[in-house]
């Protein structure tokens, strides 16, 4: 049998087909793929022309000029920015642009912002806008001359972006061509200059001014730590009135705290300090260096990042001073060893109250800083720095001409002490800087008396004190370049094209150098000699709003002289009426004096016979031994800032003080003395200790001697 095999022809009709239609899907897949991406690339583009337009928006309502809207319409106001709604055509596309602005105030009651207006202020602290970019149904949009994209095939969208704008954000936020003009950059904002004597004016020059509103304290629960805000304010003033041009935010903090672990990465660990760099703070850079947290929720907010930035031992370059809290300790002040090398020394307090140095993670201790307001957010900041103080009668800084005096020692004193700077001014060891000049001889009363010419039986003394931030090197030179700037058109290594500041055009060395006058009345101590008699001051525990009385003077027996101490810390623990937190407590004391007669036709007071002092603790986490107040049996006693001073008034052998006004929730406390037996102790009506001490006069004790008191948990030890 034979079989033959045949060769093939070409492709059935059938195979035809099926090829075919693999052909048109493949070619309808690819001309659907074309279409996405080309639609693709349309949204693409549309998100991003919406992108800029949301973001011009943004950065055209930064940049207002005014504060309040400008009747001709033609410089944007800060009072402008508010809703509203507009189309901006770009590329054939119609965006629907919609603005919403949120008003936000500052309520000083709760500490918070929020929307409503709680003192009904004419401008709010800042805006919350919400800039709404959207499109869709725009029919003749074209990716190109010959291809279409209907509304349909472009679809629908939006962009939303939202930004705070302050109300102190002006144009000259970022360094302005204009930097030789001497017409302020800043939004016209009208501004009430505080009253004499409480908040003085100084003059800078160019008409304008500095001024310093009043500490303000806040006690966290009574004998809990204390929270101090103060504002110092700076403004010109025309025939047309006063404007505000800036405005520096303090609080000072103190805060129970403990050390942590060391960070391991800068984003762990703390900040350096914020510093003043000639015309506003600048925030320091998150490092790798010891750190600590808050130990305590009854205290300020701040408190996390005090505990947390208060520290040193950061490797830096540059001006070593500006990465240091305090640049002027002395060196034994600093760990030399171990894993907190070159932080300062932290102390914490044992149950007798003495200070006990944190060397280890968990270990307490007690902080005080001083917070700046740098972008919206308060920093820590290098420590406050106390140069000068004086203390007046309650009539002084009621004139003109007298605030003009004061002012123009303030001015003139500063001037000279930045003048006379040079080199490492912070390292001369245990020698701190010349302070400012003391007032002319004549130059400010020395003297006054009670009762007053007005015939007034008290006084509310007064004291100032003027403080001086810590002069960056790279600031010094800057400033001293501006003291010689050459004529106009002789260049030279201080001329004023070197010399350009962010966001100040003055070249008066007095605007740029960090120095402000505060009132400190309601937190100095106040003490007498002799004491109490004849003329007695206030000096009752601080509480929030300074509704305590410290300094008002008056008579108590008899005619004669006493000489009014003022007295305080230099640095932080100053303003929040801090125990000591570290040894070095009492070489940072700065006093002034004022001698006040008492006019009475009463015979003068017995000199005392013997004096005694001493410092009180507190071993009770949370009760501050400044907070505790002493009283004579046949003496007159002091607080001073660290303890008490007693005059006895007889030779009596029953002479006695009294230590009072100590209380913590839940727990039994006792006054404690190792030199001194208790006579009795109990509490008051309110829950407050109290115990007296038998002080036995005796010839032989003189200012050499000294009685400690500590308060101290569940009995003495």
């Amino acid at each position: 049998m034979k079989i033959s095999i045949g060769k093939d022809q070409g492709f059935s009709l059938f195979e035809l087909v099926i090829g075919m239609f693999i052909f048109s899907v493949g070619m309808l897949a690819l001309a659907s793929l074309q279409g996405q991406l080309t639609r693709s690339q349309v949204d693409a583009s549309v998100r991003s022309v919406a992108t800029n337009i949301a973001e011009e928006q943004i950065e055209f309502i930064r940049g207002f000029g005014l504060i309040d809207n400008d009747p001709d319409n033609s410089i944007p106001a800060y009072g402008d920015i508010q809703n509203r709604t507009f189309t901006i055509s770009r590329g054939n596309v119609d965006y629907l642009v919609a603005m919403n602005v949120t008003d936000y105030y500052y309520d000083q009651t709760t500490e918070r912002f929020s929307t409503s207006n709680p003192a009904q202020l004419l401008v709010s602290d800042f805006k919350e806008a919400t800039v709404n970019v959207t499109w869709g149904d725009t029919p003749g949009f074209r990716s190109s001359d010959s291809q279409a994209i209907s509304a349909t095939e472009l679809g629908t969208g939006g962009i939303r972006l939202t930004a705070i704008i302050s109300s102190v954000t002006t144009q000259g936020a970022a360094r302005s061509a204009t930097q030789g003009e001497t017409k302020s950059l800043l939004p016209e904002v009208s501004y009430t200059p505080g009253n004499n004597p409480d908040i003085v004016s100084l003059q800078l020059g160019e008409s304008r001014f500095k001024e310093s509103t009043s500490p303000v304290p806040r006690v966290y629960r009574l004998d809990e730590k204390v929270e101090t805000r103060f504002d110092v304010i700076t403004y010109s003033q025309t025939d047309d009135g006063a404007l505000f041009l800036r405005r520096e935010e303090f609080i000072s903090v103190s805060c129970e705290c403990r050390m942590d672990e060391l960070p391991l990465v800068p984003e762990q660990g703390g900040r350096l300090p914020t510093t003043w760099a000639a015309d506003e703070y600048q925030r320091g850079d998150l490092v790798i260096k010891p750190v600590g947290v808050s130990a305590s929720n009854v205290q300020s907010i701040y408190c996390d990042e005090c505990c947390r930035d208060h520290h040193d031992g950061a490797t830096v370059s540059g001006d070593a001073a500006a990465a240091l809290y305090d640049p002027f300790r002395h060196a034994g002040d600093y760990l030399a060893s171990g894993p907190l090398q070159g932080d300062h020394k932290h102390y914490g307090r044992n149950s007798r109250g003495e200070l006990v140095l944190a060397q280890s993670s968990g270990d307490p201790y007690v902080e005080a800083c001083r917070m700046v307001r740098v972008d919206g957010f308060m920093r820590v900041g290098q420590d406050f720095r106390q140069e000068g103080r004086n203390v007046f009668p309650e009539n002084f800084l009621d004139d003109e001409s007298e605030v003009n005096a004061y002012s123009n020692w303030v001015t003139t004193s500063t001037n000279l002490f930045e003048s006379a700077l040079n080199g490492d001014y912070e390292l001369t060891p245990l020698v701190l800087p010349s302070p400012p000049l003391a007032p002319a001889a004549g130059g400010f009363p020395t003297a006054t008396s009670i009762p007053t010419t007005l015939g007034a039986e008290t006084q509310q003394l007064r004291s100032r004190g003027v403080y001086i931030d810590y002069l960056r090197e790279d600031l010094r030179t800057a400033i001293d370049c501006l003291r010689v700037l050459p004529e106009e058109g002789k260049a030279t290594d201080c001329d004023s094209e070197t010399i350009q500041f962010d966001k100040n055009t003055s070249t008066n060395p007095l605007e740029l150098i960090p120095f402000f006058d505060v009132q400190l009345t309601w937190l100095n101590r106040w003490t007498e000699e002799p004491a109490n008699q004849p003329i007695d001051t206030t000096n009752e525990p601080v509480l929030t709003d300074n509704a305590h009385s410290r300094g008002v003077a008056s008579n108590t027996f008899g005619s004669g002289t006493s000489t009014i101490t003022a007295s305080g810390h230099a640095g932080n623990l100053g303003l929040t009426d801090t125990d000591p937190i570290d040894p070095g407590f009492s070489s940072e004391l700065r006093e002034a004096t004022l001698s006040v007669s008492a006019l009475t036709a009463t015979p003068p007071p017995p000199p005392g016979n013997t004096i005694v002092r001493g410092i009180i603790y507190s071993g009770v986490s949370g009760l501050k031994a400044t907070d505790i107040q002493v009283e004579g049996d046949q003496a007159n006693c002091n607080r001073l800032p660290d303890g008490y001073i007693c005059e006895f008034l007889s030779s009596e052998p029953n002479v006695a003080i009294k230590i009072f006004n100590y209380k913590k929730q839940n727990v039994i406390l006792a006054a404690c003395s190792a030199t001194l037996n208790p006579l009795s102790s109990g509490t008051d009506a309110n829950g407050r200790g109290f115990a007296y001490f038998n002080l036995s006069p005796s010839p032989a004790l003189d200012f050499s001697i000294s009685h400690d008191i500590s308060i101290q948990a569940n009995g003495c030890n």
